[in-house]
């Protein structure tokens, strides 16, 4: 009974712990994809804002303005001390403060980007590096685009560094959606700032982010391009603000719609597993007990008394309930064994 109880037990508790586990080992991967989702909504949800689908020529301007005013300074600065006049006041969308989108289909990463590398703006997207140009494009501009590497609650700039020339990354403001394509990529020291100066009459969009994962001792960049292919129709009409473009959209939103079946494909598995891990530890008990038992001394039914055997011995000799036989050389003929007296014994020595 104690071996069948347990059995029982194993049934019960088994699946549920084959669960926990699973559950346990799929809650970072579970996590980084929720954190990844609800960023990618914050950054379709400013791409329907007011300040995009309508424009703003008066934040377009403002945005162009501290351009100007960091393309006119000697060498580079930065950081807050590094921010032009008005930064901290350029609009933003109201709900989240972004003031722009950085997508990467080859990836399927769309961030929100907000002012600022602070703690907040990193942990929640990326963050644009101040003193850098504002994320509007033009020629004389270097947008820097600063993202984490190994963070716990989403997918970021993990893998950037995956990128290859010609990889495409959009780049959504004020200014529109702006198609940026990679050039090159390489690791720098934390305080190389030249690194990130501004290139004459160039258009470029830089990525930065720690390296090596989780050292984070020195600064992986990717710096990509203005695709000047792209004509101003083709890129209003691509990118985060309309997810429509093959290139983009398509590739962000089936990355995010991979969550269900992952969490689907994943139950099932572990249902199966469990089950399976259940019988089997089910099955064993029952051999254990059953081995258990096996070497022990039978118990002789109430029908079946023990006698003493012909040898003398007193040890019990199983009765099966039947007329006992023995077998002669002949497989057909079958008599009753029959037993000799002690005195029959001595007549048969004695007529020898």
């Amino acid at each position: 009974m104690g071996s069948a109880r347990l059995a029982t037990l194993s049934l019960v508790t088994c699946p549920l712990l084959v669960m926990l586990g699973v559950a346990l080992m799929l809650q970072p991967v579970v996590s980084k994809e929720l954190g990844s989702e609800r960023m990618r909504a914050q950054a379709f949800s400013f791409a329907q804002t007011p300040l995009i689908v309508e424009g703003s020529d008066e934040a377009l301007g403002r945005a162009q303005d501290m351009n100007r005013q960091l393309l006119d300074r000697d060498g580079v600065s930065l950081g807050e001390d590094g921010a032009p006049q008005g930064y901290w006041g350029w609009p933003t969308s109201e709900e989240n403060e972004v003031v722009a989108t950085v997508s990467i289909p080859t990836l399927g990463v769309t961030l929100p980007v907000r002012l600022g590398t602070g703690e907040y703006a990193l942990a929640n997207g990326a963050g644009h590096l101040p003193g850098t140009s504002m994320p509007v494009g033009g020629q004389g501009t270097r947008c820097v685009i600063a993202g984490h590497t190994a963070y716990g609650d989403a997918v970021m700039f993990d893998d950037i560094g995956t990128l290859v020339a010609g990889d495409v990354v959009w780049l959504t403001s004020v200014a529109g959606s702006l198609r940026y394509v990679v050039h090159d990529s390489r690791v720098i020291d934390p305080d190389d700032v030249d690194a990130l100066a501004i290139e004459e009459g160039s258009d470029m969009l830089t990525l930065l982010t720690c390296y090596p994962r989780s050292v984070n001792t020195q600064r992986l960049i990717v710096n990509c391009v203005r695709d000047q292919g792209a004509s101003p129709s083709e890129e209003s009409q691509s990118g985060v603000a309309s997810g429509s473009d093959a290139g983009s959209g398509d590739v962000t939103t089936a990355r995010s719609g991979n969550l269900m079946p992952v969490l689907a494909l994943s139950c099932a598995l572990t249902l199966a597993s469990g089950g399976a891990v259940a019988v089997a530890l089910a099955v064993g008990v029952g051999r254990a007990g059953r081995r258990r038992t096996a070497g022990r001394a039978p118990v002789l039914p109430e029908s079946a008394p023990a006698r003493e055997g012909d040898d003398g011995s007193d040890g019990p000799v199983l009765h099966t309930g039947a007329q006992d036989t023995c077998y002669d050389s002949s497989p057909r003929q079958v008599r009753p064994a029959r037993r000799r007296t002690p005195t029959e014994d001595q007549g048969h020595d004695s007529s020898r």
